[in-house]
């Protein structure tokens, strides 16, 4: 996407912090869907939870994260 080898290590340095924040099965979930991927279905046949669950568990920690997002170029942005 045409940006530099500094920009792609920023932007692994900044995933890598925010998926720390998260919990083992929000970032199992990211990991799964987001950056693999993979559709509910699979990663339900993967982990045994229903299709249902991994959608809703799923919607949540990408919305936990987009906040900690903000959060974070808030306060980097003072």
């Amino acid at each position: 996407d045409g940006e530099g080898p500094d920009e792609t290590v920023a932007r692994r340095d900044l995933l890598g912090r925010l998926l720390a924040t998260l919990g083992p099965e929000e970032r199992l979930l990211i990991q799964g869907t987001a950056l693999e991927e993979r559709p509910a279905p699979e990663v339900s046949a993967l982990t045994g939870w229903s299709t249902s669950l991994v959608r809703v568990m799923a919607f949540r920690a990408r919305r936990r994260l987009r906040a900690l997002l903000a959060r974070l170029l808030a306060s980097e942005s003072r």
